[in-house]
């Protein structure tokens, strides 16, 4: 079933020496979705990169489809969360530019800068 778009899930299984009962035992748990081509179940390309992350977590961690969905949302938090920061620190950075002003002292008045202490 091999199209552009999307992969077998028994290809996926020889690729990745790795049962097809577990591979669908993963998708029916909701960790990636199937699509049915020529009647055969198989996922689109663009889920590859997840499968890939979650069989590597099972084969070489031994976690199980529960913990790999709780890895995966954090995985995911964690990402959002470091655009988050990305974006703070840009508009920060724009705020410096427009007000022309690089001293600490001012930046901490202005609460464009802040300390942590660890």
């Amino acid at each position: 079933m091999s199209t552009q778009n999307q992969i077998a899930l028994i290809e996926v299984c020889d690729y990745f020496h790795i049962d097809f009962e577990i591979v669908q035992d993963f998708a029916d748990f909701g960790l990636y979705p199937t699509v049915l081509c020529e009647g055969e179940k198989g996922i689109e390309v663009q889920y590859l990169d997840r499968v890939k992350k979650i069989i590597s977590l099972y084969k070489t961690l031994g976690i199980n489809k529960e913990g790999i969905e709780v890895i995966l949302n954090l995985q995911e938090k964690i990402s959002g969360l470091q655009d988050e920061v990305d974006s703070l620190q840009n508009k920060v950075e724009s705020l410096k530019r427009q007000l022309g002003i690089n001293e600490p002292e001012t930046l901490k008045r202005l609460g464009l800068l802040v300390e942590i202490d660890y």
